[in-house]
C-alpha cells in the first residue's frame, strides 16, 4: 500500500490487470463513462474524452449527439464490449 499522495501514472505502473476502471479523474486524457441522472446532466458534464454514457439517464435515452447510452443493469455485455473496444493499452 502507497502511503503518500501519487500521481495517476504512477499509479496505474502498479497495478498487473487487464483492464482498470477509475472513478472521478475528470482532468484526465483517458476514455470515459458518463454517469448521470438525467439530460441536463449529460449536457453540463458531457466531454470529448467519454465514449458512453451510463446512469439513471439511460431509462431515458439510448443516444445523446452521437454518444451511446447503455444501462449497465440491462445490457452490461454491450457495454463491456464497448469497454473493450475504446480502452487504451497500459
Amino acid at each position: 500500500m502507497i502511503k503518500r499522495p501519487v500521481m495517476l501514472d504512477e499509479l496505474i505502473r502498479h497495478i498487473t490487470s487487464d483492464y482498470v476502471v477509475l472513478e472521478g479523474f475528470r482532468g484526465a486524457s483517458l476514455p470515459k463513462i458518463l454517469c448521470a441522472t438525467d439530460e441536463e446532466r449529460v449536457k453540463d458534464e458531457l466531454q470529448s474524452t467519454v465514449f458512453c454514457i451510463s446512469g439513471l439517464v439511460s431509462e431515458h435515452l439510448s443516444n445523446y449527439k452521437g454518444v451511446p447510452v447503455i444501462n449497465a443493469l440491462l445490457n452490461a455485455p454491450d457495454l463491456v464490449d464497448l469497454v473493450e473496444r475504446k480502452s487504451l493499452e497500459l
